[in-house]
């Protein structure tokens, strides 16, 4: 099973250099997409998440999209399926539109 995620960052107050993600630890992360994507750094894997950081080479001052497809493993097409966690850190989330 494959999960794409993209995330519009508006940045609020100073520059933005990196956000992290607290992801499922069966969740593997696949190459990013476009010219000068974030760098990224996984940290270690405890029995809940696993820590998924992201930092751009210039800070973020405006906007920003963050777009990451990940790929559960264990996972059939058959029975039920519980939706792996995704959980944006350190960050306030909404539901407003983007400008």
């Amino acid at each position: 099973m494959v999960i794409a995620t993209k995330f519009k960052l508006h940045v609020v107050e100073g520059p933005l250099q990196q956000v992290q993600l607290a992801v499922d630890p069966r969740l593997r992360l696949l190459p990013l997409p476009g010219d000068d994507p974030p760098t990224v750094q996984i940290g270690p894997e405890s029995s809940q998440s696993r820590l998924v950081a992201f930092h751009w080479s210039r800070p973020v001052s405006d906007q920003a999209v963050l777009e990451a497809t990940f790929v559960l493993g264990g996972a059939t097409g058959v029975g039920n399926f519980h939706l792996p966690r995704i959980e944006l850190l350190d960050a306030r989330t909404t539901s407003a539109g983007w400008p």
